[in-house]
């Protein structure tokens, strides 16, 4: 008992500090990781959060230029069958119903891709380029739908969407530290 007693001490801090020390360990992001977090739930509200900026730039962009090129007849045949309303009016009408359905679109888009990607590359315990591929081709399954009837087109396209994901996933710099310091 007078040995035990005497190694006790030692065990006891040996196994507090190599506790600490996996503590550490995982609350550090990883290296290779994309996301400033290791946490998919935060990874995926971070992009839904993305998804709702490129939704509303892509209907400024595009959708409100396809709108300002619309000729004063085209518009007068669009509010021909509503009475009253001006062309002004229907044109800031007709872009915040489009506004509302990018941003939706790629808010879910974006969401869909980053929880299945976070998710797999936990399970897996792999960062490799299957994580996005996956993600994409799921969220190209879930969005797509609603576009394409055709079950090989909406495969086809969600396969698309897999491998854009991928590619992009590959081309787009990670984020390091010093990156990170510097937002």
């Amino acid at each position: 008992m007078g040995f035990v007693s005497k190694l006790l001490p030692l065990l006891t801090i040996a196994s507090v500090s190599s506790v600490a020390d996996r503590r550490d360990i995982l609350s550090v992001p990883p290296e290779t990781s994309k996301t400033s977090s290791s946490d998919c739930m935060s990874t995926t509200a971070l992009l839904i959060f993305r998804g709702l900026g490129a939704g509303l730039a892509w209907t400024i962009s595009v959708d409100g230029y396809a709108l300002a090129s619309m000729t004063d007849d085209q518009w007068k045949q669009r509010i021909a069958t509503r009475p009253g309303p001006s062309i002004a009016r229907e044109a800031a009408r007709s872009l915040a119903r489009l506004s509302m359905r990018n941003m939706l679109g790629f808010a879910s888009f974006l969401g869909i891709f980053g929880g299945v990607s976070c998710t797999m590359e936990k399970a897996r315990g792999k960062k490799d380029l299957l994580n996005p591929f996956v993600g994409g081709f799921t969220a190209g399954m879930a969005i797509l739908p609603g576009e394409l009837r055709n079950p090989r087109t909406l495969v086809t396209a969600a396969f698309l969407c897999g491998s854009a994901s991928m590619a992009l996933h590959h081309f787009i710099p990670k984020e390091t530290a010093k990156t990170m310091v510097s937002q």
